[in-house]
């Protein structure tokens, strides 16, 4: 089955993710200094 994601959700989605992973490392660091 072929599944269409126009390119504007796509990039919102990488968006998603992205922010998601920058998070992720904030809150390592934090751990890590607190």
């Amino acid at each position: 089955m072929l599944v269409f994601i126009s390119f504007g959700h796509f990039q919102y989605l990488n968006g998603m993710a992205a922010r998601v992973r920058i998070d992720d490392a904030g809150d390592a660091i934090d751990n890590l200094a607190g």
